[in-house]
């Protein structure tokens, strides 16, 4: 689910599979059992993914769920403090976002700076932005610049795709189909993405 980015089930199938963690780990301590990954998977998913994509009621649901269990309070883990740095990951994607959306281009290494963040948190959040598509990024000189790639107003290149003609625009103007100066033919025309918007 998380390859197809479905991430309101993925968090929903999370949250179900709450009720087994605290037997899992009960079991794991009673046999001896030591697991690869220290997290169990719907809390690492919760707590990778949701803060970047403001999904505030899955951590507010993890956030519950461990403050309602006393073995995961004071397990060695230390999953209160796990589920805080959550919190503040979600309040430093709102951070970046809101900077972001107000000087589209700005280089990734001067989002820490400018916001008093350090390297690795802009990081983390960025490259799940980039992997999920929500961000677009261009080299330049060693740090890459940012745009989101939802913003409908900013100009692109779209190409269409029955003569390779090329057009600039605004966005929106390929999101609908549209007949091709040249060719004649009507479609959708597809949109570069790695088009560096003017400055």
């Amino acid at each position: 689910m998380v390859e197809r980015r479905d991430f309101p089930a993925v968090f929903a199938e999370c949250i179900t599979c709450f009720e087994h963690i605290v037997p899992a780990l009960s079991y794991h301590k009673k046999r001896g059992i030591t697991t690869k990954n220290a997290l169990p998977l719907a809390i690492a998913t919760i707590c990778t993914y949701a803060p970047p994509l403001f999904d505030h009621a899955a951590i507010k649901a993890i956030d519950a769920f461990v403050g309602s269990s006393r073995i995961l309070q004071k397990h060695e883990h230390g999953y209160p403090l796990i589920i805080d740095a959550a919190k503040r990951r979600e309040h430093t994607a709102q951070q970046i976002w809101n900077h972001l959306e107000k000087y589209p281009g700005i280089l990734e290494g001067e989002l820490g700076s400018q916001l008093n963040l350090g390297h690795d948190e802009v990081a983390q959040i960025i490259t799940i932005w980039k992997t999920l598509g929500i961000v677009n990024c261009c080299a330049k000189d060693e740090s890459p610049s940012l745009w989101f790639r939802t913003r409908l107003d900013e100009n692109t290149v779209g190409m269409c795709i029955h003569c390779g003609v090329h057009g600039t625009g605004g966005k929106k103007l390929f999101l609908v189909p549209r007949v091709c100066k040249k060719c004649g033919s009507e479609g959708y025309y597809h949109i570069n993405y790695s088009y560096k918007p003017r400055e």
